[in-house]
């Protein structure tokens, strides 16, 4: 009789546990970990983290029992009322941290009818790649991103030899600094950072151009920076500009245009005067005859 009594627990055990949920939650967000069960009278509910059994969340006697609530989970857990009433156990975790990631055991029992559930939830804790950003410095171009869980990979287009250091914060993050040395024969260079749950890449596009300025100083000669950022890309286009320097063929043709130009003025200034001269010296001469053919008709 006894190993027909343990058979049946083992049974009702194995009906009574249901197979682990994964859950992926993002860092800093709420997140709800679901236990649903048949709904009864006296509810009695316990939320632990394994494998320590640390208490997380409780629930008895109609009322939410947080005594022994291990200091970490304080004022961030959220069981419903109204979900307990209707057979939903299931807790909500709110800012949620990279050291909330594991396995959590939902055990639910009540009085009418007598039933027990116990189930349990994965869960994975992760930060998106969130932003990538290159940096030239010399012949090094520096590729980096931060905040980052789990820990990332980085890699180049064209595929080149590079260093690349991840380092840890206090609150469980990565961060990631990778550089590669810069080559004549590459225009391109692409930077990709990814994880399980995203990914981001920063793009430089490297061009030398000559571009003609209408007006140009010494200091707009130079290198040019252009961002262009869509939501897992950033491009930088960075133009070598130029200034258009005149020939000597050029700079000469210029001098003897401007030469024909004062020549022309001149020689039109010239013959205006003569002209006005030459109007004047007539009218002189108009009065002159005037004036003795007066005299003339006075003498008579």
């Amino acid at each position: 009789m006894m190993w027909l009594f343990s058979l049946f627990c083992l049974v009702l055990l194995t009906c009574c546990v249901s197979k682990d949920v994964k859950v992926s939650c993002v860092f800093r967000e709420s997140c709800v970990l679901p236990c649903p069960f048949t709904p009864g009278t006296s509810p009695l509910i316990h939320w632990t983290k394994e494998p320590e059994d640390i208490p997380v969340h409780n629930y008895y006697k109609n009322q939410h029992q947080l005594h022994f609530q291990h200091e970490s989970y304080r004022d961030r857990t959220t069981l419903s009322d109204q979900g307990i009433r209707t057979g939903d156990a299931s807790l909500q975790l709110h800012k949620v941290n990279v050291s909330d990631e594991g396995k959590y055991e939902c055990y639910v029992s009540t009085v009418k009818p007598d039933n027990v559930k116990q189930s349990s939830v994965n869960l994975k804790v992760y930060a998106p790649v969130l932003e990538v950003s290159l940096e030239q410095q010399e012949q090094q171009l520096l590729c980096r991103s931060e905040g980052i869980y789990p820990e990332p990979s980085v890699v180049w287009t064209p595929s080149t030899e590079h260093n690349t250091r991840v380092t840890k914060s206090e609150q469980g993050l990565f961060s990631v600094v990778s550089s590669v040395t810069l080559s004549d024969s590459e225009d391109k260079y692409i930077c990709n950072v990814s994880t399980a749950h995203s990914w981001r890449r920063a793009v430089l596009k490297v061009k030398e151009l000559t571009y003609e300025l209408d007006i140009w100083s010494s200091d707009q000669d130079g290198l040019y920076t252009c961002l262009k950022q869509t939501d897992t890309e950033s491009v930088i286009l960075r133009l070598q500009v130029k200034p258009q320097h005149f020939t000597l063929v050029e700079v000469v043709c210029v001098v003897l245009v401007l030469f024909l130009v004062i020549l022309i003025l001149l020689v039109s200034f010239f013959i205006h005067h003569r002209h006005k001269d030459k109007r004047s010296i007539d009218n002189l001469k108009k009065q002159l005859i005037k004036k003795q053919n007066m005299y003339n008709e006075l003498k008579r």
